[in-house]
């Protein structure tokens, strides 16, 4: 029985301590694109996105592009690609309170630029 309850307390103490906080204070390393530059070219990334999706662009013979050469004119226009973008993503999904931070400053344009087309 001794060895039962001693065998519970050690997994008990094991269980406690993995169970701390191991939040350190790390330093996030600088985005491979800044703020300044992210945040554009997002907006225009989600325009794209929803152009394709409401089909504007399909309704007129001459704006007939596909979702991707959609992202490469936006990619081209901010001197990136397919790979940098993803790159970049990468770095947000590791380091999400920078991505909320742009993110914040994303939607405030588009709901700008959707007050004004109204």
């Amino acid at each position: 029985m001794k060895i039962i309850i001693r065998f519970y307390a050690l997994f008990l103490v094991l269980f406690l301590s993995a169970c701390q906080s191991q939040e350190v204070d790390q330093e996030i390393p600088p985005a491979p694109l800044s703020q300044e530059k992210a945040v554009p070219l997002l907006v225009e990334i989600h325009i794209a996105e929803a152009a394709v999706k409401s089909n504007k662009l399909k309704k007129d013979s001459l704006l007939n592009y596909s979702l991707e050469e959609l992202y490469t004119f936006v990619f081209e226009k901010h001197g990136m690609n397919q790979e940098s973008f993803d790159e970049l993503m990468d770095y947000y999904h590791q380091y999400p309170e920078v991505y909320e931070t742009v993110y914040e400053e994303v939607t405030q344009k588009l709901e700008t630029q959707l007050k004004t087309i109204k």
